[in-house]
């Protein structure tokens, strides 16, 4: 049987079958994905077959080719990866300037990985009602003028009760599932819900590569005198101009570094 992976709870899978009959599964025990190490063979949104089983569950037995996923490397394995969600069409990053602050570092690390598998990225600006003074709005203008300007959508909006506790938002996703969007627009179309991510590690993009993924950096690097240049120390490095123009920004060229800079996991925490 073919179907759909909608929810993820650990080692267990729920797969809407093609034919719209829900089958709690498990990951065949030779099963893996050919030229990846992952911590989740098989993430939501990944189409997939599987047998059914006597005691009415299933075994995923294969998976289907994906168009696109969104990785991150493994918080405890270095040399492995999680894939967050798999064959996306659109992707909404949640962020926020305050309770907590995300700090632009991340933001950037995760735009670059959507960037490397074609997935375009909105900003979400969540908790705004939590800007109160002046310096805080002029913050988040300053972020969405930043953001927009190279190119990604950005929203500002407001939520609901703050935890006591942590003085964070309170979390109310624990797993992966992916829910239906009843519109007639957009046929069989889902929103896939994920946890919230404290680090993103950015998995298997080479060093040379990582200029290609911001947009701004790109562009200004047809100019450069080398076309190997790493934007770092060469002479005739037009992206560096850029950055001393403010064509680019301090911020966004310091996320630059420092995925250039990583050497384990740990780093991209900071």
């Amino acid at each position: 049987m073919h179907g759909l992976v909608i929810k993820n709870t650990g080692s267990w899978y729920t797969v809407r079958a093609d034919n719209g009959t829900l089958w709690e599964s498990k990951v065949k025990g030779n099963f893996r994905l050919k030229g990846i190490r992952s911590t989740n063979p098989v993430a939501i949104g990944d189409k997939v077959d599987f047998t059914p089983q006597p005691d009415a569950t299933a075994l995923i037995t294969s998976i289907d080719d994906r168009t696109n996923y969104v990785i991150r490397k493994a918080t405890n394995l270095s040399k492995q990866s999680h894939i967050i969600a798999a064959n996306v069409d659109q992707c909404f990053l949640i962020v926020t300037l305050k309770q907590p602050e995300t700090a632009t570092t991340f933001i950037d690390r995760f735009l670059a990985s959507a960037e490397a598998y074609r997935i375009p990225v909105v900003l979400i600006f969540n908790k705004i009602d939590l800007l109160t003074e002046e310096d805080d709005k002029e913050l988040l203008e300053g972020m969405i003028t930043l953001y927009e300007s190279i190119g990604y959508r950005c929203m500002a909006v407001s939520t609901g009760e703050i935890s006591d506790a942590f003085n964070t938002g309170k979390h109310t996703t624990t797993f992966s599932e992916m829910y239906p969007i009843e519109d007639a627009l957009v046929p069989r179309s889902y929103i896939i819900d994920t946890p919230g991510i404290k680090g993103f590690g950015t998995f298997d993009m080479e060093r040379e590569e990582v200029g290609h993924y911001f947009k701004e950096i790109f562009y200004f690097s047809k100019d450069c005198r080398f076309n190997n240049c790493t934007h770092t120390h060469e002479p005739g490095c037009a992206v560096r101009e850029a950055v001393e123009r403010h064509d680019i920004s301090q911020s966004r060229y310091t996320s630059y570094l420092s995925m250039l800079e990583d050497k384990d996991e740990d780093r991209y925490r900071d």
